[in-house]
């Protein structure tokens, strides 16, 4: 298996490995202004309303993860070449899709505000989407490499 391959299923891994990471520490160790927040609610909608988020960041989780890690394992692992274009696909669509979407709303309720500041500081306001975007732009980049093409051709013998 190349390098590049290896370092494309690595980065599969971090994709859902961090993101699952800080879920776990919101569902045990909720943010204070996510409490307080909670707080100012009657106690019945508060605890439906932690629980839906909960149960909202697990659902989420185990969709994009098994999706994540089970074309990235077809990919790196089975040698398909078309796992390695849906995984590249459903990556760019997830960017593309949002940044659709806040166009159309923006459009659509006509907001007197420039529409690329607000986007760029609602999505790229953190750190964590800056490394969210390199990771998902360096694992494009790994599968396509001219180290991984001969992976996914199947009439040749890789070793």
């Amino acid at each position: 298996m190349p390098v590049s391959v290896k370092a494309f299923f690595g980065l599969c891994v971090l994709l859902v490995a961090w993101p699952a990471y800080y879920d776990i520490m919101f569902i045990f160790f909720p943010p204070a202004h996510y409490l307080a927040d909670l707080a100012k609610l009657p106690s019945g909608w508060a605890q439906k309303t932690h629980s839906v988020d909960v149960l909202g960041r697990l659902i989420q989780m185990a969709i994009w993860g098994s999706i994540l890690l089970g074309i990235g394992s077809l990919a790196a692992f089975g040698r398909r070449n078309w796992a390695r274009w849906v995984l590249v696909s459903a990556l760019v669509f997830s960017q593309v899709f949002w940044l659709g979407l806040s166009l159309y709303l923006h459009v659509h309720y006509q907001l007197r505000t420039s529409f690329w500041p607000d986007y760029i500081h609602e999505n790229w306001s953190t750190r964590g989407a800056f490394i969210d975007a390199a990771v998902e732009f360096f694992l494009i980049v790994l599968v396509f490499s001219p180290d991984a093409r001969p992976w996914f051709r199947r009439d040749t013998a890789v070793t």
